[in-house]
């Protein structure tokens, strides 16, 4: 299953994108924007490690590294959520 299409990362991002739209401040929403940005690569690069049409060794260390950045953009993005709601 494709990551992106997948119930939860969905309602995330629609949270994600809802919060990062309700910035005034145009320095501080182009921040947030460039958070979601990485986080919606994040989950691409991941989603197509696990692909199977991915050539070549997948590297675990690699992975690992895209789950913990994924992890604390995750947490940068929900204080955000919450912060405006």
């Amino acid at each position: 299953m494709n990551l992106l299409e997948s119930p939860k990362v969905k309602k995330d991002l629609n949270a994600y994108k809802n919060a990062v739209n309700k910035i005034d401040d145009s320095k501080n929403k182009q921040h947030f924007q460039d958070i979601l940005n990485e986080y919606i690569s994040r989950v691409k690069i991941i989603n197509d490690t696990h692909s199977s049409k991915t050539p070549g060794l997948i590297k675990p260390s690699s992975i690992q590294e895209h789950v913990k950045e994924l992890g604390d953009l995750r947490t940068q993005l929900d204080n955000l959520v919450k912060s405006v709601n």
